[in-house]
């Protein structure tokens, strides 16, 4: 289940809501270690894969633009564009040094309509009004069948695979058709254990382990469009 956030406008969404922690030092490429060995191949591909959500917003009209037209094998002119379009920060502890463990948090961007309509078929639910939040429900399949979630929809999405991993994630934004952007986040679960269906995919054979990986999954459900719906249930 989902909740929605007050939606911003598309172009206002990059832009930074508070100045830069005093932790967070501009620096040079020339400083970023193993940055003038580094072929940037896996760089270039995450990037086209973001550029497919946020081409559209203003921020990233130019660079998603460059980006299509770089030639991924040729590592100078990758570098050269980072570097044209990018900025290095250095992050430092709280004691001024800079050694230590970063992590980061995926938060998927979908494409959507609250109306439903084509592509936009695939809907985000609130959690069900009257409903107490502690309730056990249905597992998936029985839940979506019942009609108990009938007028609870938030918004439909365009992927039900990206729909799947944004619910796993438990939040994430998506781009309406007017250009503003609605952030959801979790609101309430059924209460049952949570079934991987990259774990499905390898027990019945559709996956190696080395291949259930969230671009592997999403890769199958590509060119298994039929079976995907099958597959969330």
């Amino acid at each position: 289940m989902s909740s929605p956030d007050k939606p911003l406008p598309a172009a206002l969404l990059p832009a930074p809501r508070v100045p830069l922690p005093k932790r967070l030092m501009q620096v040079a490429w020339a400083e970023v270690e193993g940055w003038q060995e580094d072929a940037l191949m896996g760089a270039t591909t995450a990037l086209r894969e973001n550029c497919l959500r946020v081409k559209q917003l203003s921020d990233w009209k130019v660079v998603c633009t460059a980006a299509e037209q770089l030639d991924e094998l040729d590592p100078e002119k990758a570098r050269a564009f980072y570097e044209r379009y990018f900025t290095p920060f250095q992050l430092s502890n709280e004691d001024g040094s800079v050694d230590g463990l970063v992590t980061g948090y995926y938060e998927p961007l979908l494409r959507g309509s609250r109306v439903r309509r084509a592509p936009y078929i695939y809907p985000l639910y609130r959690w069900p009004k009257g409903m107490p939040k502690k309730a056990i429900l249905a597992e998936r399949a029985q839940l979506l069948k019942s009609g108990v979630l009938k007028g609870a929809e938030l918004v439909y999405v365009d992927d039900p695979i990206e729909a799947f991993f944004l619910q796993v994630q438990g939040s994430g934004r998506i781009v309406l058709e007017d250009g503003q952007i609605m952030r959801v986040g979790y609101s309430g679960s059924n209460g049952k254990p949570y079934q991987s269906i990259g774990r499905w995919l390898i027990d019945h054979g559709e996956l190696t382990p080395a291949q259930a990986t969230m671009p592997g999954i999403k890769a199958w459900a590509r060119a298994n469009r039929a079976r995907v719906q099958a597959v969330l249930e």
